[in-house]
């Protein structure tokens, strides 16, 4: 008998305990996911999750925020995307990894030094220092930016596809696992836009041998792709 009712206690127990965890996953659910859009909040993506709407940024070349050049991810190319602070003792360990993916990236990927700061004049003087291979760059909603990317912690480091794919998330310093992880990501992207190329490139080319019909799919090549790159602008 005293073993029927251990059996039902225990029993009790796990459904209770059962009960609680699946509530606590609905409420990080709706706190993560469904709580954030309906304040009009931005939603934090995972690696593989798409861009709802672009990030936009301002260039710190100008020498004040108002006057840079606009740019906007996604882009014509994939960005990578590295944030610092100039007082993070973190971030400047970390400058020999971000050196080494911007130099396996061989100039195909547009590559951006986020700072996340109030002083302008030290994020400009210490990019100019130590991040002279990328643009410096100040997020024009750096609520926004933060938000959807997930940025608690700098150094943090995040590759975007053309397509607005978040291809890598790395918060922290990069390690030679995770600097390799991203080169190796880096390197598909590439793969992956040269395919690209080649097939558009070989459609223009048997649409020409073809004649008219294939002057019309030409045509029509030359108007998707400016749409294209409008709409990952936008």
């Amino acid at each position: 008998m005293q073993v029927r009712n251990y059996r039902a206690l225990l029993d009790h127990a796990l459904s209770l305990a059962a009960a609680v965890a699946a509530l606590a996953a609905l409420y990080l659910v709706t706190t993560e996911r469904l709580l954030p859009a309906l304040r009009d909040a931005p939603v934090r993506l995972g690696e593989g999750e798409q861009l709802a709407r672009v990030l936009e940024f301002r260039t710190l070349a100008n020498g004040h925020e108002r006057t840079g050049e606009e740019i906007a991810v996604p882009g014509d190319r994939a960005t990578l995307l590295f944030v610092f602070s100039s007082t993070c003792p973190a971030c400047y360990t970390n400058l020999p990894a971000w050196r080494e993916v911007t130099e396996a990236a061989g100039g195909t990927t547009t590559v951006l030094a986020v700072a996340l700061e109030r002083d302008r004049s030290a994020a400009r003087s210490y990019a100019r220092r130590h991040l002279s291979w990328a643009t410096a760059v100040v997020p024009k909603h750096p609520r926004e930016f933060v938000g959807t990317l997930g940025v608690d912690i700098v150094p943090f480091t995040a590759l975007v596809g053309r397509d607005g794919v978040l291809e890598f998330v790395w918060p922290g310093s990069l390690d030679s696992l995770t600097s390799h992880s991203l080169i190796r990501a880096l390197g598909a992207l590439s793969a992956s836009s040269i395919s690209w190329r080649k097939d558009g490139d070989d459609a223009e080319e048997a649409g020409t041998s073809r004649g008219a019909p294939g002057a019309n799919r030409r045509s029509t090549d030359a108007r998707a792709r400016p749409a294209m790159r409008g709409y990952l602008r936008r």
